[in-house]
C-alpha cells in the first residue's frame, strides 16, 4: 500500500498567512511561506542543507506549468526548513517549458477565486524527482514522507492556522491517516505504532525508531514474538534452545549444558523442581548440576537481571520407571525373552510371543509361534539390527524330531509363521522331547546372527552355539554349528552374547554336573576348543547349588560379564583384564541383599546393566555408570518396583542407549515392562 509505505515517516509542513475577514474580498499574497520537515529513510531528521524547487501547475497531473522558483542551500534544523515563495519566480525551467507567469500573485489567483481554475503545488528535493502535487488552498500545508525517491507531499489544509486544522492528507481525510497510523504495524511486527511501547524512541540505539523497528531491543526476538510470549519488547530477553544431554537418571546428580541466547553472569535458573547455580556462563551457554528429581519431563526457566525470562518446555527428562502389566498366560513359563529396538518391544515365552505393533511401549499383538504349539519348544524373539522382528524356534516336523530355525518378519505383518525360515539344524529325538531350552539370540558386529540353545538328542543333552560366520544366510560353513557341552538332564538357564569385536560366548547351567559353564571363542575361529593366553576357551565359572538365574553379556570395553544367583545373592562376574577367567581380584562380587528368584544382564549399550529381584519382590536395576566393574556408587543400584511376584526377568538394550526390562511370574502370569532405564 503506497500510502502506508510513505506514511512510515511523516513530514508536517504548513504556512501561516494573513486571512481576510469574511466581509472583505480575497487578498492575494505577495509571499507564500512554506515549512516542512525532512526525515531520512530510517525516520531520523536530516541535517545540513538541501536544494528545493517549487512549481505551481494548473492540474494535479500533466497540465501547464504556471510558476517555478528554486531555492539553493536551504538549511535544515532537526530536519525543519522554511522557504518563502514570491513575489517573483523564474522565467525559465529547463528542460521543461517556461512557466506562464513569474508573478506569484497571478500564479495562485486561481485558488483564491471561486470561479477560477485550481492551482497545484509540486515540490522537488534536489535531483530526487518531483513529489505528488497538492492543491493550493487559502493556507497550504503538507505532510511529507521520508527524504528519498519515494517521498511524497501528503496533504494540504484548507483554512488552518496550525497543523491541527488539517482536513486532508494525500486526498484522504486526516482522521483516516490517524486510523492507519494507530492501527497498523509499520515494522511488520509487534504492537500497533501508537502503542506506548513503540513510539518514536530508539531503544537499541540502532538509528531506527521503535515503530519501524521489528526488534526494538535487538535481542533476536521480534516484537510480535515477545508480545506472544509475554516478554517486554524493549528489554533484552533470553531464550533457551537446548539442554544436553536431554535425559538423565532420576536418582542421580548430573551436570547438563543449557544453550540459548542473551545469557549473562548472575542469571537465574529454575530446572524442574530445583534452582541450581549456573557455572561456565557465556552469552550462549552455561552448565548446571541437577538431580535427583521425580521422574518425568521438566521445564527450564532462565531469568536475566532485568527480570526477563526465557523458557524451554519439556527441556529435560528425568528417566524413571514406566510399568505396564499384561496378562498373557501363553507366555508364562520358565523361559522369557525380550527384544527392543527404538520404542518397539517383542517378548517371547514357551509357545507364543507378543509384539508392540504401534510403538507405544506396550505389546498388543499376541501370536502362537508354530502350528503345533503343544510340541513346540521354548522360543526367543527379538529384532535384527535392521529393525525386523525375528524368532528362534524348534518347529515340530514329524513324530521323531523338530527343525531349529531362525525366522524373520520380512513382510512386516508381525507374524513369523508365514515366513520362509532359515534352517539351523534338524533334530531326531524320541518321545515328547521335541523342543529346545535356554534359547537366546545375539548379533555380531557385522549383523550376523548368533544363537545359543540346549537341544535334546538320543542319550544326551547338548549345549550348542550356531553362528552364521560367513554371512551367507545359512549355517553350513566351518564351525557354524558347534556343540560346546554334552550332558544328560534338562536345562532352562543360559544366554549367548557377542562382543564389540565379534567374540562369541555362551554361558549356561549344566544341571547334570551341577556347574555354570562358560564357552568363549576368544580367538574367533568358532571352535571353542583352544587355549588362549594360558586359559582354555571352555571352563567352569561356578559349581554347587542350582542357580535361579543366569545372564551374560559383554561390557562396552569387551569384558565378558555374567550374573547368577545360587542362593547367596546376585553374583556379578566380570573379566576385567580379559584373560579368559574370573580368577583375578575384584572380578567376582555379590550384590548385597540381592538374593532372589530372577536376574539378567545386558551389554551392548553405553554402560553395563544388570537387574535382579529380591525374595521380597523388589525389582532392582544395576547400572555400572562409571564402568569400574561394580555397582557400589550412588545411583548404580536403583529400586524400580516392589512387592511383585517374579519368576523370570530379562533385559534388553534398544540400540539408542536405553534399557528395557520384562518380568513374568505366577500366579498372574503377568509381564511388567520397565521403559526405559538409562
Amino acid at each position: 500500500n503506497t500510502m502506508i509505505r510513505h506514511l512510515k515517516l511523516l513530514l508536517l509542513a504548513f504556512v501561516l498567512l494573513p486571512v481576510a475577514s469574511q466581509s472583505a474580498p480575497p487578498v492575494v499574497p505577495d509571499l507564500l511561506s512554506y515549512q516542512g520537515v525532512l526525515l531520512d529513510d530510517l525516520g531520523v531528521p536530516r541535517t545540513g542543507s538541501v536544494d528545493l524547487t517549487l512549481r505551481i501547475w494548473d492540474a494535479p497531473f500533466s497540465g501547464s506549468l504556471i510558476y517555478a522558483q528554486t531555492f539553493s542551500g536551504v538549511p535544515l534544523s532537526d530536519g525543519v526548513f522554511t522557504v518563502a515563495l514570491g513575489p517573483a519566480g523564474a522565467a525559465t525551467d529547463p528542460p521543461n517549458p517556461p512557466p506562464l507567469s513569474t508573478d506569484l500573485s497571478e500564479a495562485v489567483a486561481g485558488d483564491l477565486s471561486g470561479t477560477s481554475a485550481s492551482r497545484f503545488l509540486e515540490v522537488t528535493v534536489g535531483t530526487e524527482g518531483a513529489l505528488t502535487r497538492t492543491q493550493i488552498l487559502t493556507v497550504p500545508y503538507a505532510l511529507r514522507a521520508e527524504q528519498a525517491a519515494q517521498a511524497e507531499l501528503a496533504a494540504v489544509a484548507t483554512t488552518a492556522l496550525s497543523a491541527a486544522d488539517a482536513t486532508s492528507v494525500g486526498g484522504l481525510p486526516a482522521e483516516v491517516v490517524t486510523e492507519i497510523f494507530e492501527h497498523t504495524n509499520l515494522d511488520g511486527s509487534g504492537p500497533p505504532n501508537a502503542d506506548p511501547s513503540e513510539g518514536l524512541g530508539d531503544t537499541d540505539l540502532d538509528g531506527i525508531a521503535n515503530f519501524v523497528d521489528s526488534d526494538n531491543d535487538n535481542d533476536g526476538l521480534d516484537d510480535s514474538t515477545e508480545v506472544g510470549q509475554g516478554t517486554d519488547i524493549n528489554l533484552i530477553t533470553p531464550s533457551v534452545l537446548t539442554v544436553s544431554p536431554p535425559t538423565g537418571n532420576f536418582s542421580e546428580i548430573q551436570t547438563v549444558t543449557v544453550t540459548g541466547t542473551e545469557f549473562q553472569p548472575g542469571i537465574g535458573v529454575i530446572f524442574g523442581a530445583e534452582s541450581p547455580t549456573p557455572t561456565s556462563v557465556t552469552t550462549q551457554s552455561f552448565d548446571v548440576s541437577v538431580g535427583p528429581q521425580t521422574a518425568g519431563f521438566v521445564d527450564v526457566f532462565v531469568t536475566r537481571i532485568n527480570g526477563e525470562t526465557g523458557t524451554l518446555a519439556n527441556a529435560f527428562e528425568f528417566i524413571g520407571t514406566e510399568l505396564g502389566t499384561h496378562s498373557v498366560p501363553a507366555l508364562a513359563d520358565t523361559q522369557l525373552s525380550l527384544g527392543v529396538i527404538g520404542p518397539r518391544t517383542a517378548i517371547g515365552g514357551r509357545h507364543a510371543y507378543q509384539f508392540d505393533s504401534d510403538s507405544d511401549g506396550s505389546p498388543d499383538v499376541t501370536v502362537l509361534f508354530g502350528s503345533n504349539n503343544v510340541a513346540l519348544g521354548q522360543i526367543a524373539v527379538g529384532f535384527t539390527p535392521g529393525g525386523d522382528l525375528f524368532g528362534l524356534r524348534c518347529r515340530f516336523t514329524t513324530g521323531v524330531g523338530c527343525d531349529i530355525e531362525l525366522t524373520t518378519d520380512t513382510d512386516a505383518d508381525f507374524d513369523l509363521n508365514d515366513e520362509t525360515p532359515v534352517l539351523i539344524e534338524s533334530l531326531a529325538t524320541t518321545g515328547s522331547s521335541k523342543f529346545i531350552t535356554a534359547p537366546s539370540v545375539s548379533f555380531d558386529p557385522s549383523g550376523r546372527p548368533v544363537a545359543g540353545y540346549v537341544k535334546p538328542v538320543v542319550g544326551s543333552t547338548n549345549a550348542t552355539v550356531a553362528h552364521d560366520r560367513d554371512g551367507d544366510g545359512a549355517f553350513t560353513g566351518t564351525n557354524e554349528i558347534v556343540e560346546v557341552g554334552t550332558f544328560i538332564g534338562t536345562l532352562n538357564l543360559g544366554e549367548v552374547a557377542a562382543s564389540p569385536t565379534g567374540e562369541v560366548a555362551f554361558v549356561y547351567w549344566d544341571n547334570a554336573n551341577g556347574e555354570i559353564d562358560v564357552a568363549w571363542d576368544r580367538n574367533g575361529d568358532g571352535d571353542f576348543t583352544d587355549t588362549v593366553g594360558g586359559n582354555p576357551e571352555q571352563f567352569i565359572l561356578a559349581s554347587g547349588a542350582t542357580p535361579t538365574c543366569v545372564g551374560a553379556g559383554f561390557a562396552p570395553d569387551g569384558d565378558l560379564s555374567v550374573i547368577y544367583d545360587q542362593g547367596a545373592g546376585a553374583t556379578f562376574a566380570r573379566d576385567l583384564n580379559q584373560d579368559g577367567d574370573f580368577d583375578d581380584g575384584g572380578e567376582i562380587s555379590v550384590v548385597a541383599g540381592s538374593t532372589g528368584p530372577a536376574c539378567d544382564l545386558v551389554g551392548g549399550g553405553p554402560t553395563l546393566t544388570a537387574g535382579f529381584v529380591t525374595q521380597a519382590g523388589s525389582v532392582r536395576m544395576l547400572l555400572d555408570l562409571n564402568d569400574d566393574g561394580d555397582f557400589d556408587e550412588a545411583g548404580e543400584n536403583v529400586e524400580l518396583a516392589t512387592s511383585i511376584g517374579v519368576e523370570r526377568l530379562v533385559l534388553a538394550e534398544n540400540g539408542a542407549g536405553s534399557f528395557f526390562m520384562a518380568t513374568s511370574g505366577a500366579p498372574a502370569n503377568d509381564l511388567i515392562l520397565i521403559d526405559p532405564i538409562p
